[in-house]
C-alpha cells in the first residue's frame, strides 16, 4: 500500500515536470553558420496575448537583438545590452523604421524576469512581453509555421547603460529566420534553455556589414586637418611656393565636403545624430562655413595677385589658423563620439603631435632664416656705409700730370 502510494506520487510528479516545460520554439545560430553562438527561444501564451522569450548572445558585442518581421522597416525589436551594474541587462523594445537605428517605443510593455543577466560571458535575457502581438505598424501571425524573423549583433565594442533609448552602433552581421508559432504556442512560461534548432530555420546565412562611410569620413577629414591643410601652408608661409598652397588647399576642400557629405548621410542612420546637436555636429558645421569663407578670401587674394599684406589676406591667414586647430581638436571629439576604440585614438594622437612638431619645427627654422638674412642684410648696408665714409675721408686722386711747354720769352 505504501509503496503503491510513494509510486503513484512519483509519476505524478514527473508528469508535473513534463507539464511544466513550456512549449516552445527555438532558433540557434552558431559558429559554424558564420556567426558567435546566439540562441531565442519563444512561447506564445494560449490564455493572453504576451510572448515569453528567452536570448542568449555573446556579450563580446556591444549589444544583441531580435525583431519579428522579415526586414527592420515594421519590425517590433528587442534590444540588450549591458547595464552600468556589473552582470545586470537593459532590455529596450524598439520599432525599426527601415535601415536606420531602431528607435526606443515606451508603449511595449516588456519585462525582464528573474534569471536575466550576464552570465559566462553571455547575456541571457528572460523576459515576458504583455499584449505584444500588435504593434504600431505591425502584427506577429501565431497561425503559422514560418513566422518571419530577423536577428543582429552589434560591433564588439562596450556599452553599458541603463538609458533604454541609448544609442547602438551599426550591427556587425545580421540575418533572417522563420519560426513554428504553432509549436511555441501552449500555457505561458519562459522556455527552457536550449541549444539546438527547434521549430525554427534559418534564411540563407548571416550578411557581415561594415560602416565604410565612417571609416572614409575619419580618413578625409583626419588627413585633411593632420595633412594637407598644414603642409598647404607652410607652402606658403615657409617656402613661398604659391602653386603647391593652391593645390594642396583645393584638393583638400574637396576631401572637406566629401567627409562632410558622408557625415550628413550618417547623420540620418543614428537616433543621436540626426538632430545635428552634438557637439562634434556642431564644431564640425561652424568649420565647414569656415573653410568656404577661407576658400573665397584665399581665391579673392591670389586672383589680384597683390603682395601687399591687406587686411583681407591678414583675415585669410588667421582664420586658416583658427580653422585647422578646430578641424584638429573636432578630430578628437569625433573619435569619442563614434564610440572608437582605443587604437585609432592614440593612432590619431600621434599624427597630431607628428605634425604639430614638424608644422613648429618649420617655422621656427624660417624665423631663423629671417633672422640670418636680416643679419646678412644689416652687414652688407653697415660695409656699403663705411666705405661712402671712407670714400670721403680719402682726397681724390690728382690728375695725371700733363707737360705743357714752357711759355715763351717775356715780351
Amino acid at each position: 500500500m505504501r509503496l503503491s502510494y510513494f509510486f503513484t506520487a512519483a509519476v505524478v510528479g514527473l508528469a508535473g515536470l513534463v507539464v511544466a516545460s513550456p512549449s516552445a520554439s527555438t532558433f540557434v545560430l552558431d559558429g559554424s553558420q558564420g556567426g558567435n553562438n546566439f540562441s531565442f527561444s519563444i512561447n506564445v501564451a494560449n490564455d493572453s496575448d504576451d510572448l515569453y522569450f528567452r536570448l542568449e548572445g555573446p556579450i563580446g558585442n556591444s549589444w544583441i537583438a531580435v525583431g519579428a518581421g522579415d526586414s527592420m522597416a515594421g519590425s517590433l525589436m528587442f534590444v540588450v545590452y549591458a547595464a552600468k551594474a556589473a552582470g545586470n541587462l537593459t532590455l529596450s523594445p524598439r520599432l525599426g523604421k527601415g535601415h536606420v537605428e531602431p528607435s526606443y517605443d515606451k508603449d511595449v510593455d516588456v519585462r525582464l524576469l528573474d534569471g536575466s543577466g550576464i552570465f559566462n560571458y553571455t547575456y541571457i535575457v528572460e523576459a515576458v512581453c504583455r499584449n505584444c502581438r500588435r504593434w504600431n505598424g505591425g502584427a506577429l501571425n501565431t497561425n503559422t509555421t514560418k513566422q518571419p524573423w530577423i536577428y543582429a549583433v552589434g560591433p564588439g565594442r562596450s556599452l553599458e547603460s541603463n538609458s533604454q533609448t541609448a544609442s547602438i552602433g551599426l550591427h556587425d552581421y545580421y540575418g533572417e529566420f522563420t519560426m513554428d508559432m504553432i509549436q511555441a504556442t501552449g500555457a505561458g512560461g519562459i522556455p527552457d534553455a536550449a541549444t539546438t534548432m527547434s521549430g525554427a530555420a534559418s534564411v540563407g546565412s548571416p550578411h557581415a556589414t561594415s560602416n565604410y562611410f565612417k571609416l572614409f569620413h575619419a580618413m578625409f577629414m583626419g588627413s585633411v586637418f593632420v595633412l594637407f591643410y598644414p603642409l598647404g601652408i607652410i607652402c606658403a608661409r615657409v617656402f613661398g611656393w604659391v602653386r603647391f598652397h593652391i593645390t594642396s588647399m583645393m584638393f583638400a576642400t574637396i576631401l572637406v565636403f566629401t567627409g562632410f557629405f558622408l557625415a550628413v548621410y550618417m547623420s540620418t542612420l543614428f537616433n543621436k545624430s540626426k538632430y545635428w546637436n552634438t557637439p562634434h555636429q556642431v564644431i564640425g558645421l561652424i568649420v565647414v562655413i569656415g573653410i568656404v569663407v577661407q576658400t573665397t578670401l584665399g581665391f579673392m587674394h591670389h586672383r589680384s595677385r597683390a603682395e601687399e599684406r591687406t587686411p583681407k589676406v591678414k583675415l585669410h591667414g588667421w582664420m586658416g589658423q583658427v580653422i585647422l586647430l578646430l578641424g584638429i581638436v573636432n578630430g578628437g571629439v569625433g573619435f569619442n563620439f563614434a564610440g572608437a576604440s582605443r587604437t585609432p585614438i592614440i593612432l590619431y594622437s600621434l599624427a597630431v603631435f607628428g605634425m604639430a612638431l614638424f608644422y613648429g619645427l618649420m617655422f621656427y627654422f624660417k624665423s631663423c632664416w629671417n633672422r640670418h638674412k636680416k643679419t646678412l642684410s644689416e652687414i652688407a648696408e653697415e660695409d656699403e656705409n663705411n666705405a661712402h665714409y671712407l670714400s670721403d675721408l680719402v682726397p681724390a686722386p690728382a690728375e695725371a700730370y700733363q707737360p705743357q711747354e714752357p711759355p715763351g720769352p717775356y715780351r
